[in-house]
């Protein structure tokens, strides 16, 4: 399912930014 890759990345995109933003904080 293609839908389900896009969400997979989206989710680890949105993680990524949670991590780099409590370093920068």
């Amino acid at each position: 399912e293609l839908d389900l890759i896009l969400q997979e990345l989206l989710v680890g995109q949105l993680t990524f930014f949670y991590i780099v933003k409590t370093f920068y904080v």
